[in-house]
This record gives C-alpha cells, structure tokens and sequence, in this order.
C-alpha cells in the first residue's frame, strides 16, 4: 500500500505530461541576408533562419541540414554544430553563412545577373529535427528568397 502512494503521484505527472499536444516547430523566415562581401569569386552572404516552436513545452535543437542552391547548385549547407533548447512559444535564430561561387559554368550569366539586377535568389532545402521530452519531430524546409544588394 505504501508503495502505491509513492509510485501513484508519479504516474500521474507522467499520465497529464503525456496528454499535452506537440505541435512542429516551424522555419517562419530566413531573415537578414546581407552580402558581407566578394571573395576569391565567391559572394558571401549572413543572415539568420528563424525558427518558431508553438509548444506549451521547450524543445531541443538535435540536428539540422538545410542545403542552399542558386541555379540549381549547391553553393552551401547551413548545419549546426551544437544542440540548442528553444523556449516554449517563442522564436530563435541560427545563424547562416553562404558562399556562392561566381567561377564555373555559369560565369558570365552569374556576372551579369549580378550587375544588372543586383539581385541572387537562394533556395533552401533540407530539414530540421527538433526533441520536445521523448517526442521527435522533422520538419522539412523548402523556402526561396531574393537577396537585393
């Protein structure tokens, strides 16, 4: 009997713990893109991607890979190193570096592109794990935006 008063308190925190709905936390925007520079032939971008976590709860950044294509190639891979705890209903950012090569194939459309219109579109694609308690969720990125400078 006694042990059941022990064991009772805890199954019931577990029980009201598990009823509590876990919703995807969601990349709302990659913001703050600004060329910081040309290098080498390579433009450099920074900025941040924002992500939004709707839960009740914290959730744990476990991984996260989101390619950067301009014209179809591969010009980076935005991955962080450390597992980051988001706070419950509220927004964080990971900061991104891109490099995008102007030598290659597309050399002189690049080249142009760049004085004419002083623009580059990026498409980012790849995903995000997240951990909420023992709950794990991926999210899947697909996102595109003009970078004017």
């Amino acid at each position: 009997m006694l042990l059941f008063f022990r064991i009772s308190p805890l199954l019931l925190v577990l029980l009201i713990s598990c009823n509590s709905e876990y919703e995807d936390v969601e990349l709302t925007e990659i913001r703050d893109l600004r060329v910081t520079g040309v290098k080498n032939a390579t433009l450099n971008i920074k900025g941040n991607a924002v992500l939004y976590n709707p839960n009740k709860r914290g959730v744990r950044l476990l991984e996260a890979e989101i390619n950067v294509y301009h014209r179809d190639k591969l010009v980076a891979t935005i991955n962080p190193s450390e597992k980051v705890k988001i706070k419950a209903r509220s927004d964080f950012e990971i900061p991104v570096d891109i490099g995008v090569k102007l030598k290659g194939s597309g050399l002189l459309n690049n080249v142009l592109d760049l004085l004419g219109k002083r623009a580059i579109t990026l498409e980012f694609r790849g995903y995000i794990k997240v951990r909420s308690w023992l709950i794990p969720g991926k999210i899947e990125v697909h996102q595109e935006q003009t970078i004017n400078y």
